[in-house]
């Protein structure tokens, strides 16, 4: 994924497996048409329908919060379907805040929080917050859903008060530990990318 060109530039690699998702929403049809081809057990076109009702509905989600690209995938796994979810958000913070990265650990996880809060060393890009626990994560229709949750806060060079935030979920919560493993890689290979020289 890359950033579009009104944010920070970045680029962040997910699995070939993955979509990158129109954040319109337009492309999700011809996608849920695409995974129920040649699937003709009812059982498992009615998980696929379903699997693509929350897409859908995480996209909006998404889109109201601001996101400025996400990806994911759905796959056909041990015990049904596996969903897996990433988008990149812009976070700005009081210009005269501390938002050092031990200041934002401190604040994101106090004493008694069920988050997992560390500081993490992404290659090329340097120190960020993590935040890992199980989310209700709130539907565009009213509904909920618990998430895995990784949430990655990550400063944008130069600018202390600008902060992007790398969010990878996923509704599969007995297989927290590979996918929190798959979270943490993908997560790893984010970097910015310099800004083109300003033409003469």
């Amino acid at each position: 994924m890359t950033a579009p060109p009104t944010a920070a530039r970045f680029v962040l690699r997910t699995p070939e497996s993955w979509r990158s998702y129109d954040l319109t929403g337009a492309a999700l049809d011809a996608a849920h048409q695409a995974d129920r081809a040649g699937v003709t057990d009812p059982v498992e076109l009615e998980r696929l329908d379903d699997a693509h009702r929350q897409i859908a509905e995480l996209l909006r989600s998404f889109v109201r919060q601001g996101a400025l690209c996400a990806a994911g995938s759905v796959e056909p796994f041990e015990d049904g379907l596996l969903m897996t979810f990433l988008a990149v958000f812009g976070l700005a913070l009081p210009a005269r805040a501390d938002n050092s990265v031990g200041a934002l650990a401190a604040a994101l996880g106090p004493a008694g929080s069920p988050r997992q809060v560390s500081v993490v060393e992404i290659p090329d890009t340097g120190s960020a917050v993590r935040v890992v626990g199980t989310e209700r994560v709130a539907l565009v229709d009213g509904g909920t859903v618990d998430m895995l949750a990784m949430n990655t806060v990550i400063a944008v060079p130069d600018t202390p008060e600008q902060q992007l935030l790398v969010s990878a979920m996923s509704p599969n919560l007995p297989h927290a530990a590979q996918l929190y493993e798959l979270f943490d890689a993908i997560t790893a290979t984010f970097r910015f990318v310099p800004a083109a020289p300003a033409r003469p």
